[in-house]
């Protein structure tokens, strides 16, 4: 891909999903599958040598890790991931601010930051380049109950890559709404692909959707419905997409809050019944792993595309990263 590629919003960082154009997006798409074909890797084999990117999370996500981690090495880049932030002094913005200029002077030249709040890491891009002028690539790898931007694609390009996307569809989203920071972002690009006639958003009312994203959607004039009830059956069949969250049980402090939560979100599952009414066409999209939401006897239907998405993760991230290597070169 050479440099006339359209390149998303902020470039070369990735701290929030609006940020890609539908345009960068399918540019991404295309070269992640370039990345697929077997060719292709001896070409990649090595090209990113002068890459040095240190992972920082203040919260632990081995598939996000280890994927970044694939990518990188796979492509010629080195890479230290640095999991004790979360024990050690880093507990503030500018602990994070000062760890990144401290690794920053150990010749690290890419940063993967994961933090616990939401916002966080625009924050800290922002705070860096005001005060040093910092030019080094930031990747949100999660904030809080904010974002998940690199997961967010990802699956979009999973629904892409399978041919699953149209104009004029119809998505559900299911489970904790305000804390699944992965479904945020897929809200978010799917409204930035323009493919999206209607949501259904399915939750406990305690964790609808973030009041944020559905502003966003009626600047977009796209419809969406809340649901409070779990009654996904009322209209399953009018689904082109069902992307269904993990309901996080790790977060209640005792284990009686932890059996209130279960028992919430125990009418927010996709069984195989409302499987059997997904159109044919239909796609099933999970973030993994998952707890009683979707059984595992749903795994071997055609539509249900979740272990492909995690297939195409580090290929998605490899993509970004070669766009973000050519962009290092050329200056």
């Amino acid at each position: 891909m050479n440099q006339e590629h359209v390149l998303y919003e902020d470039f070369p960082h990735v701290l929030r999903s609006q940020q890609f154009s539908r345009e960068a997006l399918l540019g991404l798409f295309s070269l992640a599958d370039s990345f697929q074909q077997p060719d292709r890797m001896r070409i990649l084999d090595g090209e990113m040598r002068g890459i040095n990117a240190a992972i920082v999370f203040h919260q632990q996500s081995l598939f996000t890790l280890e994927s970044f981690r694939s990518a990188l090495l796979r492509s010629g880049a080195s890479v230290r991931d640095y999991p004790e932030a979360r024990w050690s002094s880093v507990v503030s913005s500018s602990g994070f601010y000062d760890l990144l200029i401290f690794l920053e002077t150990l010749g690290y030249n890419l940063f993967i930051v994961r933090w616990d709040r939401e916002g966080s890491v625009q924050e800290l891009a922002d705070e860096l380049r005001q005060r040093r002028n910092w030019k080094h690539p930031i990747i949100n790898a999660g904030d809080g109950e904010g974002q998940h931007p690199t997961r967010g694609i990802n699956e979009v390009y999973t629904l892409w890559n399978s041919g699953k996307v149209k104009n004029g569809m119809t998505v559900g989203v299911m489970g904790d709404l305000a804390r699944d920071r992965i479904a945020h972002s897929f809200v978010y690009l799917m409204v930035q692909l323009g493919c999206v006639k209607k949501f259904y958003f399915v939750s406990p009312e305690s964790c609808r959707m973030k009041a944020g994203i559905l502003r966003h959607l009626r600047e977009h004039e796209v419809e969406f419905e809340e649901h409070f009830d779990g009654a996904l059956g009322e209209f399953v069949d009018e689904l082109d997409v069902i992307r269904i969250s993990y309901p996080d049980l790790s977060q209640p402090a005792s284990d009686i809050n932890r059996r209130q939560r279960e028992h919430q979100f125990r009418s927010f599952v996709f069984d195989k019944a409302l499987a059997e009414r997904l159109p044919e066409h239909g796609a099933i999209l999970h973030p993994l792993p998952r707890d009683f939401e979707l059984p595992h006897e749903l795994d071997d239907d055609d539509r249900a595309l979740y272990h492909q998405s995690m297939r195409n993760f580090p290929w998605l991230i490899t993509a970004i990263l070669k766009l973000i290597h050519e962009h290092s070169l050329s200056r």
